[in-house]
């Protein structure tokens, strides 16, 4: 509401001012009209310097410039800041008609639903890398962007508004954008009918100015923040104002008395930081970086500005200017053409130049462009990627959206969206040929789209989606990964199946620990993270960034003993939101049960647990599985007679003995329980406290496996054009890993059990060596690790070791127990596990020429045969 008060007499203004005090709330522009001793429409007032002071009870003082709005009129225009009463003076400098007015006014709180009343305008703060309101509260800034925004109709619809029925093209658009979340608005004074190229503020120029307020008074009345470019478009600055510092001054005291008083930050003009690309084709041929008329500007606006709202110059794209230089074509700071005018913390301190407005198009077919984020991140001012490709001009909806999410997880913590036909009205620039953003072609026809279709884009309703998202954790304190590094490991595609198109970016949090991802690219890779707590509870929750839905399922994710975490595929080939999130602890309800997903790399061990909070009645119930289809009570044997290992549609036959796949520990106190038995091939764990009458809650649930064959060093991969064979391979190389057994248990300490190091089979708990399971897993163990001949040589002559008095090889717990007598077949009897011994024997002597071993077990292995 804006508050016209015509000033006779300071008597006249305080009784006035008492009678509407109502009507002034604060951070609400209040105005004050005054009348000058002489018409000014021939002269201009130039002459006329115009101020008025504002005075708390507090003693605050708050000093606005008066602006001249044509003939005898002048105006002062106030944002109280607190609540309370307000006396104010003015002072004037050529016309006595306007000095020495005095009055008062009675400012209640802001009593209505906007933001950026209730907390006050946005401003920086000093090792802050965000915006904030002025109680300290982050600003979250999503912008859109009208580079002509007094080209937009304000009292008719205009040829482009086709069926939406608005009666105001701009204020229609200003409509749907706040219910889409955006909360500031973009402009460049282009199409402004106002023209003051000579440094001059005349007659001609106020009725344009005063259309020019409607705008503003719109915006400021649907609680938008107005990120507004000054004066004119940068190539329009002369060499004759520009060496006019003195009318500059001027300029700029008018633009900040005329809009200050509204929720504004100052972006100075287009591409003005740090020559307008001179070194490029020669906009203009007067300055560069080193002599920028525009730090000018940006000093006089910064003066005259009690608010201090935030100041940024429009930046250069990044391949021509960041802060120092780094990631410009140029190559660094000492680079001529790629240093931001502002970068000195001297030129910031004189000029009030506290953000960056960076010119950002991160590729989106690969992680993003690190060199020019790094560059940002390393400044301590806050940082905006202000424009970047525009929706359907330069990119299309999954490039607009994947934008923002990038510039905020590389640590620009705000974003400036736009679409065709909004983001310049009636342009007519680069529509005439196609363009292509690496994912996605922009064809001619594609660019003919008027602003009634595109601003009600899907990106723009995502922008809803991509604000919601962040804003369910503290985004201010993210602090971007910049790459692969000691964090994040991506996964890759094999030698014969690259994984083409990975593309990522993300960042972490200290409290809690948390890490925050973005994937987008065309397939479902992920990769491991890094430096977590180990065998720590993770929930990782995957966030659709097109429906804005969180994908719910019933897992918790566990780091391994060193901290790694191997995240879940993407749900589908397109882009997601991820964050993982430290849990301080797992607490289970009574009767209430929890999966565990280790990922691809969690296959299997020793089960460690440490219970901090305990029922000593209940028995936790730990049950295993391949597939979470199959994790059942008993695990995922628990049909008896088939298990699920690739999906709910293929059943797999397994033997009787395998009916059971779970164990019970009973809680009699807090502490950490090891469980003796290794359990082979495991990914999901589902835990259940069984007969419990009051919460219990779980630490830490990790697989120890860290004193067996893992700590020897890969030697060879299997490359398969079939990604999921390669993952089979690689699944099973792992759980040879973790049954590869020394020549000591590794559970129950150092003491020697046997002489031989063997490979067990974990999967059925009875961590015996079986011929049948051998032949299988023993061509990938001496492919994958060297040296392998150990383990397989102990095991085969565990197995010859074995063998009954007809010829039969049974499964072989220790070699140091008593040979089998004639008619002893073992726990499970199999005559196809018996004849497996040659084969075994075969392969051992193929992959390492031990002809001796050969020679050793020569007769047990014919003596199988026999049987057979």
């Amino acid at each position: 509401m804006f508050i016209l008060v015509m000033v006779a007499s300071a008597a006249v203004i305080t009784h006035v001012r008492a009678a509407l005090a109502a009507d002034v709330e604060t951070w609400r522009a209040t105005e004050l009209a005054f009348e000058a001793g002489a018409d000014y429409d021939k002269t201009g007032a130039d002459a006329v310097t115009f101020d008025a002071v504002f005075t708390h009870a507090s003693g605050e003082k708050v000093s606005r410039p008066g602006f001249w709005d044509g003939g005898k009129t002048f105006r002062v225009r106030f944002a109280p800041t607190k609540p309370g009463r307000w006396s104010w003076s003015t002072t004037c400098r050529g016309d006595a008609a306007l000095d020495g007015k005095i009055g008062a006014l009675e400012v209640k709180p802001y009593a209505g639903n906007f933001e950026i009343y209730k907390r006050g305008f946005v401003k920086t703060a000093k090792g802050a890398k965000h915006f904030t309101y002025a109680d300290g509260t982050p600003f979250f800034y999503l912008g859109d962007t009208h580079w002509g925004l007094y080209k937009e109709e304000i009292d008719e619809p205009g040829p482009h508004a086709g069926a939406t029925g608005a009666a105001s093209h701009f204020k229609y658009i200003v409509d749907r954008r706040a219910a889409q979340g955006f909360t500031v608005l973009q402009s460049e004074p282009i199409g402004a009918k106002f023209n003051v190229q000579d440094g001059k503020v005349d007659a001609a120029d106020i009725p344009g100015f005063q259309l020019a307020d409607r705008y503003y008074q719109y915006l400021a009345e649907k609680g938008l923040v107005h990120a507004n470019a000054e004066f004119f478009f940068a190539s329009q600055m002369s060499k004759k104002l520009a060496d006019d510092p003195a009318a500059i001054d001027r300029l700029a005291r008018y633009w900040v008395a005329r809009f200050g008083a509204y929720p504004v930050m100052w972006t100075l003009a287009q591409e003005s930081d740090n020559d307008f690309y001179h070194e490029r084709h020669g906009g203009h041929n007067f300055y560069c970086a080193t002599n920028n008329p525009w730090v000018t500007v940006a000093e006089c606006l910064h003066r005259a500005d009690a608010y201090c709202h935030p100041l940024t110059a429009h930046q250069e794209n990044t391949k021509h200017t960041t802060v120092t230089g780094r990631g410009t074509e140029k190559g660094g700071p000492d680079k001529f053409g790629g240093r931001s005018a502002f970068a000195d913390a001297a030129v910031a301190a004189r000029t009030g130049h506290s953000w960056w407005g960076v010119q950002w198009s991160p590729s989106l077919t690969a992680s993003p462009d690190s060199e020019a984020a790094r560059d940002y991140w390393a400044d301590p001012r806050p940082a905006v990627n202000y424009e970047g490709r525009y929706c359907y001009l330069w990119t299309k909806d999954f490039g607009a959206r994947a934008q923002g999410y990038i510039s905020f997880l590389s640590g620009m913590f705000g974003y400036g969206y736009g679409a065709i036909d909004i983001w310049l009205y009636l342009s007519t620039y680069d529509v005439k040929r196609a363009s292509h953003d690496g994912v996605d072609k922009i064809s001619i026809e594609d660019k003919q789209v008027p602003w009634c279709e595109s601003v009600e884009f899907p990106s723009a309703h995502q922008m809803a989606h991509f604000k919601k998202f962040f804003s369910s954790f503290d985004w201010w304190n993210l602090k971007p990964g910049f790459g692969v590094g000691a964090r994040f490991t991506p996964r890759s595609g094999t030698a014969r199946a690259p994984a083409h198109g990975i593309a990522y970016v993300f960042a972490t949090l200290a409290n809690p620990n948390r890490a925050v991802f973005y994937f987008y690219g065309t397939n479902r890779l992920t990769g491991t993270v890094h430096a977590l707590t180990p065998d720590c509870f993770h929930s990782a929750r995957w966030y659709n960034t097109r429906t804005g839905e969180w994908k719910d399922e019933d897992v918790t994710f566990v780091s391994d003993d060193r901290g790694n975490l191997e995240l879940p595929a993407k749900p589908d080939a397109a882009d997601w939101a991820l964050v993982v999130t430290e849990l301080p602890a797992l607490t289970l309800a009574p009767g209430a049960d929890v999966k565990l997903d280790y990922g691809g790399a969690g296959v299997g061990g020793y089960p460690v647990f440490r219970v901090v909070a305990n029922d000593p009645a209940a028995t936790l119930r730990i049950s295993y599985a391949c597939h979470p289809d199959g994790l059942g009570p008993k695990g995922d044997f628990w049909r008896e007679t088939a298990a699920r290992y690739l999906g709910p549609d293929i059943d797999l036959p397994i033997l009787p003995a395998n009916i059971d796949r779970y164990e019970s520990y009973l809680l009699a106190s807090n502490g950490v329980y090891r469980a003796p038995l290794l359990q082979g091939l495991v990914r999901y764990v589902r835990l259940r406290p069984d007969g419990a009458s009051k919460p219990v809650s779980l630490a830490s649930f990790a697989f120890a496996n860290d004193r067996v064959h893992s700590a020897d060093e890969r030697a060879g991969t299997f490359d398969c054009a079939d990604r999921q064979l390669a993952e089979i391979w690689e699944a099973s190389v792992r759980t040879c890993e973790i049954s590869a057994i020394p020549s000591y248990d590794s559970v129950w300490g150092p003491k020697p059990v046997t002489t031989l190091p063997y490979l067990a089979d974990g999967a059925k708990r009875d961590r015996l060596v079986w011929s049948g399971d051998l032949w299988w897993a023993q061509r990938s163990f001496f492919v994958g690790f060297k040296p392998a001949a150990p383990y397989l040589k102990g095991s085969v002559e565990m197995l010859a070791a074995n063998h009954t008095p007809e010829g039969y090889v049974q499964a072989s717990p220790w070699p140091d127990q008593a040979v089998p007598k004639a008619g002893e077949w073992g726990p499970f009897g199999s005559d196809e596990f018996a004849a497996w011994l040659v084969p075994v024997a075969w392969d051992t002597y193929f992959y390492t020429g031990d002809k001796a071993l050969l020679q050793k077990i020569g007769n047990v292995a014919k003596l199988g045969m026999a049987w057979v």
